[in-house]
């Protein structure tokens, strides 16, 4: 219970600050299925699913199971023809051969023939697939879920459409402050972060970081050049120790600091590639890479649900949330289909249909720690929250304010309670952001953006220029060696 609260409660400030009878046997096929497999399950929408004879197993790292219980568990229908296996699932069609590769897509979006990663078989009379490759194309989200070892199937489009239902004004809201998907967008942005800490010492330290940015935005891609001033950084790094302890010569103090008072990088993201690349000379020059080298590291959609083209709904967030919790703990993909209809059922009580106060022309959802406590009665106490209060407000003009004051209370560890408090304005095409986050005896921070968008003709790249050099740091999982190994 308590996970499902801190997961709403997140999402909800996450809104705050935001905004998928007989087959032909053959000899390749048999050899294909060798003894070297483990038996599997699979979970549909929350609830396993039933083979009655042949089994699904786990095989070479891929879930192989019995062609026709799986689309039949999906509400689909078989037929085989001429050595051709045929599928028709909620309008998609897919046909392949026993023992092959290529599979035959035909759906909304036309005729289209793809490789799969592991080959078809037969065994007893039973065609086996892998199950993610076909979940996926007949539009499913498929994860893994090592404690029950079962491929998740879950069945996205239809559970975010439901969880919608319940916040239709608020995604009135939200469609009105989101750009145009079929336009591209030339951006400005100033980004200001102050910092007023502490060293070891108990001395003040105080530094300013500035950006400046300007970006090119399609539906699929954003290409992002900017520079920053970060000059008094340095004033916090010790500098003036380094030379006296011998560790830095006084030229190379004065270099870094000229190299810290005139950063450029570039930002180049694909959405259709689920790929971040990252030019940064600074970085390059420290590592002794070179200046024109690039960092490409993975955005992790898949582990989100999302694609490109995914719109911004409370419902879409909603599950994005509770993909990513899944995919951090594969012990809850099983679940996944249940937590995303409970976090809803939370959330609504903040954020549904019903639940905004008219205030002249506008609409205003308040989420505070009355509500809390009203909602979840004794689990409220357990909450680390010592204030709590969020409002969305949805204006006449089409804009959105956001106001937010929270602080956290971290017992045991007197001096650490955090506060948290903010203002943000929102429009189709322009952004304001004001933060302050207090941390007690650590000190505090301050952050400021400002943004304007204007729609142009320009596109933004997808992919560093040609010959560049690029340096592939995997995602983030992979970066901190937490991947999960997954058999699905």
């Amino acid at each position: 219970m308590k996970k499902l609260i801190s997961l709403a409660l997140t999402l909800a400030l996450a809104l705050s600050l935001s905004v998928p009878a007989l087959a032909a046997q053959t000899t390749a096929g048999a050899k294909t299925a060798g003894a070297a497999s483990q038996t599997v399950g699979v979970v549909l929408d929350g609830k396993s699913v039933a083979f009655p004879d042949a089994q699904p197993v786990l095989k070479s790292g891929r879930t192989m199971v019995p062609y026709r219980a799986l689309v039949e568990s999906l509400g689909g229908t078989v037929a085989y023809q001429d050595g051709t296996i045929t599928c028709q699932v909620n309008g998609a069609e897919l046909s392949f051969q026993a023992g092959g590769t290529a599979v035959t897509v035909k759906d909304a979006s036309g005729t289209r023939t793809v490789q799969m990663d592991a080959a078809c078989y037969v065994v007893n009379g039973r065609t086996y697939v892998p199950v993610r490759f076909f979940a996926q194309a007949l539009g499913y989200d498929v994860l893994w879920d090592s404690a029950k070892r079962s491929a998740v199937l879950v069945d996205s489009k239809t559970l975010i459409a439901e969880a919608d239902k319940n916040f239709t004004q608020l995604n009135a809201a939200l469609k009105k402050v989101a750009s145009d998907p079929s336009k591209n967008y030339k951006s400005s942005a100033v980004y200001d972060i102050g910092l007023n800490l502490k060293d070891e010492s108990g001395k003040a330290v105080t530094a300013a970081l500035k950006l400046n940015l300007t970006m090119i935005s399609s539906a699929t891609a954003v290409e992002m050049k900017g520079t920053a001033d970060a000059s008094s950084l340095a004033d916090m790094m010790g500098l003036d120790a380094a030379v006296k302890a011998g560790t830095m010569t006084s030229a190379q103090v004065t270099a870094l600091r000229s190299t810290l008072s005139n950063v450029s990088f570039q930002v180049i993201c694909s959405l259709t590639d689920d790929a971040m690349y990252v030019n940064l000379p600074a970085l390059s020059a420290l590592t002794g890479a070179s200046a024109s080298a690039w960092y490409k590291l993975s955005l992790g959609l898949d582990s989100l649900g999302l694609s490109a083209g995914s719109q911004s709904t409370v419902g879409t967030l909603i599950y994005a949330a509770c993909r990513s919790s899944a995919s951090e703990d594969s012990t809850l993909a099983a679940g996944l289909y249940d937590t995303v209809r409970e976090t809803s059922t939370a959330l609504t009580a903040f954020l549904g249909d019903g639940k905004s106060v008219q205030s002249g022309t506008s609409s205003k959802w308040t989420m505070d720690s009355a509500a809390l406590t009203k909602i979840l009665g004794a689990d409220a106490a357990s909450l680390p929250f010592k204030t709590f209060n969020v409002t969305l407000t949805a204006n006449a003009d089409g804009s959105m304010d956001i106001a937010f004051n929270i602080a956290l209370s971290t017992a045991g560890e007197a001096g650490l309670d955090m506060t948290a408090s903010g203002t943000m304005n929102v429009t189709a095409s322009s952004g304001k952001i004001n933060m302050k986050l207090d941390m007690g005896t650590l000190g505090s921070a301050t952050y400021a953006l400002t943004i304007a968008m204007t729609p142009t003709s320009e596109t933004p790249a997808t992919q560093p220029p040609a010959g560049a050099v690029v340096v592939d740091l995997g995602d983030m999982s992979s970066l901190s060696a937490l991947a999960p190994q997954t058999a699905a």
